[in-house]
């Protein structure tokens, strides 16, 4: 699938979103914008996640968003990714994988790769590969489990590494990835193989 393929599956009504978070804004005005993007993604999408873990992503995200972007970008994205999440889910369970390597593959190249590139599109070139897969962790969590943002943090910044030859960044998306995704896909399969 290529990445206008993506955008087309994926697509999402972003002026009908955008109304309905001026809704809300309208709603709480007196509310500070991280406490009203927290809103608009708990209760109008329906994260399980705590307005407080919610609020704690975006904070964090926020200076590291590319100059002309906002969290609401990123915000629409989160959007995006529990759309996926639900089409990767189906794709886990309507094949027969002969491991869960093989799963995790495929899963990569089908589904989070292209996510990946829109998500880099969005942050600043300095970001560190550990915040991308953080931030991939908790964009494609299962909704019914607690996410400890700040953990998930500490664990990742000392299992991915960022590599520069010189002064340029070396491309380990794939590694990246698979660290962000691999226990969530290894949990859904293994959810998905018992239910078989």
């Amino acid at each position: 699938m290529d990445t206008r393929e993506f955008d087309q599956i994926y697509r999402i009504d972003i002026d009908k979103l955008k109304a309905y978070y001026q809704r809300v804004k309208k709603g709480l005005k007196d509310q500070e914008t991280l406490s009203t993007l927290a809103y608009f993604l708990h209760h109008a999408q329906s994260l399980r996640s705590s307005m407080n873990e919610i609020i704690d992503v975006l904070k964090y995200y926020q200076d590291k968003m590319k100059e002309g972007k906002t969290l609401f970008d990123l915000a629409i994205e989160w959007v995006r990714a529990r759309i996926i999440r639900t089409d990767y889910l189906k794709h886990l369970g309507s094949y027969s994988f002969p491991s869960f390597d093989v799963a995790i593959d495929d899963c990569l190249f089908h589904f989070f790769l292209r996510f990946d590139e829109k998500l880099r599109k969005l942050l600043k070139e300095d970001i560190k590969e550990f915040e991308l897969s953080v931030l991939h962790a908790i964009f494609f969590y299962p909704n019914e489990e607690k996410i400890d943002f700040h953990e998930l943090l500490e664990k990742f910044k000392h299992r991915i590494p960022t590599f520069y030859q010189g002064s340029k960044k070396i491309d380990t998306r794939i590694i990246t990835l698979r660290s962000g995704l691999s226990e969530i896909i290894k949990k859904d399969y293994e959810i998905i193989k018992r239910r078989t």
